[in-house]
């Protein structure tokens, strides 16, 4: 967390130990004042499988948003979703079981944007 607090002009007749206590003043203000976030670390699951296994892997994503489809060539789709990065292995492990191990997958780190934030 950082705070910049920025003069407008002079301050001069406050004097030295004045200045610095409005300064730390208004920075406590502001910080006492700010909403407090909790930022979650996001992770990208990426999950390829054979189209016939969509419906399960959607079934498994289903409390996640964002889920995207792309479908390649030979038939085979990959599916990606952002998740926690706190339920990824559990969530690796669930679409294990729920394919019989037929789909595979890859995590990669996503950034935290402002979507992923909760109050």
């Amino acid at each position: 967390v950082g705070v910049v607090v920025t003069r407008f002009f002079g301050g001069i007749k406050l004097g030295a130990g004045g200045l610095c206590r409005a300064y730390g003043g208004a920075a406590a203000t502001c910080l006492r004042q700010a909403q407090r976030v909790k930022v979650v670390p996001m992770v990208e699951l990426r999950v390829s499988c054979a189209a016939d296994l969509i419906g399960i892997i959607y079934r498994t994503l289903s409390a996640y948003q964002g889920v995207r489809t792309d479908y390649c060539e030979d038939g085979s789709v990959v599916i990606s979703a952002r998740l926690p990065s706190a339920d990824a292995s559990s969530m690796v492990e669930q679409i294990r079981g729920a394919t019989q191990a037929r789909a595979t997958t890859e995590v990669t780190d996503a950034q935290a944007t402002t979507a992923d934030v909760a109050t």
